[in-house]
């Protein structure tokens, strides 16, 4: 019973502070990636899928603001519906020396 009474102070004490932790911890991604984002350990995007999803997560106004990511293969979006990332020279997103194509169709 005590133990039960000391974790239930515990949690009244540490509750308030949780706002200040997500302060310093930042948004959680509302997506998965392998790696942490940073530039030791980006996110790694294997798939068009992938591409897609971070895509649409960006559109959808969540920021990736100082994250790092890596394609790590050359990615198809063939089968993928896909807007670009990055409109503009200010904001590019960029794949180093990975190539990602899509057949757009055109004769």
């Amino acid at each position: 019973m005590k133990r039960i009474i000391a974790l239930l102070i515990s949690l009244i004490i540490l509750l308030p502070t949780l706002p200040a932790l997500a302060e310093v911890v930042g948004p959680i991604p509302s997506i998965v990636f392998k790696g942490d984002g940073t530039e030791d350990s980006p996110y790694l995007i294997s798939t068009g899928g992938e591409l897609a999803r971070l895509s649409r997560a960006v559109s959808s106004g969540e920021s990736f603001s100082g994250a790092f990511f890596e394609l790590k293969n050359d990615i198809s979006l063939d089968d993928v519906d896909f807007s670009p990332i990055g409109p503009d020279e200010a904001h590019p997103f960029a794949g180093e020396a990975a190539q990602v194509s899509a057949d757009v169709g055109l004769a």
